[in-house]
């Protein structure tokens, strides 16, 4: 019985192919390092959210003015331009059915809203009146829009709205004429 001994690959010039006399001085590759020491886990996604809450906290104000300026410009290119896609199709469209052609007034109240908002604030009150005042006039001039120009003779009922003055005027607008008709509405 014969036996055979295996030879071992001579070393290059460089080295390559020998093994380290000292294991600890080995050159360990990142799985083997990761298998052996694991990362401890990082709650990054509470620190974000807490985060995004003092954001929102601190600067809710600028984020709703920006966001109105957004709005506005997005809307203005749905409403005049017809340029915004299928987002500005489905805001023209809501505006529409809900306030009729005051659609069209929107962009710049929206605008103006942002631009607003962005100022200081009022200790007295004042914003709450505006916003009052500003909701009664979108009331009032949506059912006088109604009442004057709604026809959905032959049309569907959603085009006959957004010709008009929408579904705050029709309920506005529908009031009016039930309670002093036609002629006092006006």
């Amino acid at each position: 019985m014969s036996t055979t001994t295996r030879r071992r690959p001579t070393p290059t010039k460089r080295g390559r192919g020998r093994k380290p006399a000292n294991r600890s001085h080995a050159r360990r590759s990142p799985r083997a390092h990761a298998r052996r020491a694991p990362r401890p886990r990082r709650r990054s996604g509470a620190r974000a959210g807490a985060q995004l809450v003092a954001l929102a906290r601190d600067h809710g104000r600028d984020i709703l003015s920006l966001s109105l300026l957004v709005l506005g410009v997005a809307v203005a290119l749905g409403v005049y331009a017809d340029a915004a896609g299928p987002l500005g199709n489905l805001l023209d469209t809501a505006l529409g059915i809900t306030v009729g052609l005051l659609r069209y007034v929107a962009p710049p109240v929206l605008a103006a809203a942002g631009v607003l908002m962005l100022g200081g604030e009022r200790e007295d009150g004042g914003r709450s009146r505006v916003v009052l005042g500003v909701g009664a006039l979108l009331v009032a001039v949506t059912g006088l829009l109604h009442v004057t120009r709604y026809d959905a003779a032959g049309e569907d009922p959603a085009t006959a709205l957004g010709r008009a003055g929408g579904a705050i005027g029709a309920g506005a607008g529908r009031a009016l004429e039930a309670g002093a008709g036609v002629a006092g509405a006006v």
